[in-house]
């Protein structure tokens, strides 16, 4: 990945093909949850959750610039959305 020279190899590979899952989701006209299960069943699972994660880390960091806040900050507030958004019973989403 250009811009990116800190990623090893296999997060650049974890990365690309996150971001195709997350691309082909984001396309589908019909039905996106089984475009997404679709997607998911091609790829390796780990490499999905660590291009995930390398992915949201790099939006926190990008987030944090533009917002003058720290990546935890961001971390912290994207955690907090995602328990508002659970349904009720689920119980809270985990924060680290």
């Amino acid at each position: 990945m250009a811009g990116q020279p800190w990623l090893e190899p296999a997060q650049q590979h974890a990365v690309a093909t996150s971001m195709a899952v997350l691309r082909a989701w984001a396309e589908a006209r019909d039905d996106p949850e089984d475009v997404l299960l679709e997607a998911l069943r091609h790829q390796d699972p780990a490499t999905v959750i660590i291009g995930l994660a390398t992915v949201a880390r790099l939006l926190a960091v990008e987030l944090g610039v533009c917002s003058h806040r720290t990546e935890t900050a961001v971390l912290a507030d994207l955690a907090d959305r995602a328990a508002a958004a659970a349904p009720a019973g689920d119980g809270p989403v985990r924060r680290w």
